[in-house]
């Protein structure tokens, strides 16, 4: 299977002429499924710096696959193996760490792509940095805070002549420079707030048609955070809140200082049961809304509780318990996938994090279950019911194990 993934790379960040290359474009990596769907990982990657800005991984059908690929390469895009895809994504990745920078949250997500791969199969070498130097430019995804944070980091680790910056919008790729900082369009945008507030009072005479629209702006404008944001909003009042929890990340990983997407994430995280999400946004809403702002003060009170019944059943800070959960939820998401090693991988580093975590022992069982590792499987059972005696799924799982022998 590893042979039939591609790798799309906008044309614009390989061009041979170092004058019109880009510093940072769109890689796209795509594995076909059965049933007509694809796995695709879909990457930022800053050749000049960071490493990788902004990741995600997601199943697609052909018509999202085709609408995403017109978005993403307005300018035109290359096709390529898997194994470039790799080796470039990760010397990106590479090249960013060694100037203390960390890839994008959901990069390990969206790296499932690489399984199977090997870098060494692409005997092409790859340059970062420009001149033998590093090179920021700022561009669409990074506030002027967080490019002075970058900058500083820069002359910490290379000195005050040994990087290259620019901070001007001129230099950003084609189609990310008429979005400015958020993809804005004054009249669009107000458009999209009545289309909203006509979704939350019940008024919208015609729901289906309304989101033909949004889906139509979001391809339009892939890169604003405000229609992610109505997007997402307007899914989870339709009460699919999947697709919500979806558009609602996206909108605040363009925009990391919108308080109202962070607020509207966390409700819906909640309702999916993904504590600790619900409570890495909450936090987020704390430290990015005004101290008088309503969400403020109940993302406030919503952590205080939560922080109290965490440390009751884990002794954790909520800070050490987020960590754990964020991993955990990683591998449910990943076994939800059938990547069992993968899974076990993430329900591993989710039980040192949270030694009680029962569900932990109880899913990394599940995983070695699947991969034919039966005594590892039956002692992370037996872990989850020594944390949890009356754990009826970890029970239940230890005794079908038991009956194949």
């Amino acid at each position: 299977m590893a042979s039939r993934t591609i790798t799309l790379v906008d044309s614009a960040l390989i061009d041979p002429d170092p004058d019109r290359r880009l510093q940072f474009g769109t890689v796209m990596m795509i594995r076909p499924k059965s049933g007509g769907r694809f796995d695709v990982g879909n990457f930022l990657v800053d050749v000049g710096c960071v490493g990788v800005r902004d990741a995600y991984f997601k199943v697609m059908d052909e018509d999202e696959l085709e609408e995403v690929k017109a978005a993403f390469f307005p300018g035109g895009c290359e096709e390529k193996d898997g194994a470039w895809g790799r080796k470039f994504v990760e010397g990106a990745v590479a090249y960013g760490h060694s100037l203390g920078f960390k890839p994008h949250r959901d990069y390990k997500k969206a790296s499932r792509l690489f399984g199977g791969l090997k870098a060494a199969d692409c005997p092409e070498e790859f340059e970062y940095g420009r001149n033998g130097k590093p090179f920021y430019v700022q561009g669409a995804f990074h506030t002027e805070e967080q490019a002075q944070r970058i900058i500083a980091q820069l002359e910490r680790r290379c000195g005050p002549d040994g990087f290259h910056y620019l901070m001007k919008v001129e230099e950003l790729p084609e189609g990310l420079a008429a979005d400015l900082l958020d993809g804005a369009d004054d009249e669009a945008d107000a458009a999209l707030g009545d289309l909203l507030e006509a979704a939350s009072e019940g008024t919208l005479e015609d729901p289906a048609s309304a989101e033909q629209t949004l889906l139509s702006e979001r391809n339009r404008r892939p890169h604003s955070s405000f229609v992610h944001y109505v997007l997402g909003t307007f899914q989870a009042i339709q009460g699919r809140h999947e697709e919500a929890r979806e558009n609602l990340q996206r909108a605040v990983d363009l925009a990391p200082w919108f308080a109202e997407a962070w607020q509207n994430l966390a409700t819906t995280c909640k309702v999916l049961e993904r504590i600790p999400e619900m409570a890495f946004a909450l936090r987020k809403v704390t430290e990015e809304a005004e101290p008088d702002d309503p969400c403020f003060l109940e993302a406030r009170d919503q952590l205080a509780q939560l922080e109290k019944m965490v440390l009751k059943e884990s002794g954790l800070s909520l800070d050490d318990w987020m960590e754990a959960g964020l991993v955990y939820q990683e591998g449910l998401d990943a076994m939800a996938e059938s990547e069992w090693e993968e899974g076990e991988r993430l329900m591993r580093e989710a039980a040192v994090l949270n030694p009680r975590s029962y569900q932990s022992f109880n899913n990394l069982g599940l995983c070695l279950t699947f991969l034919g590792r039966k005594e590892e499987a039956r002692t992370a059972f037996q872990e989850a019911l020594r944390i949890k005696p009356d754990h009826a799924s970890a029970q239940v799982n230890l005794d079908n194990l038991d009956n194949q022998d």
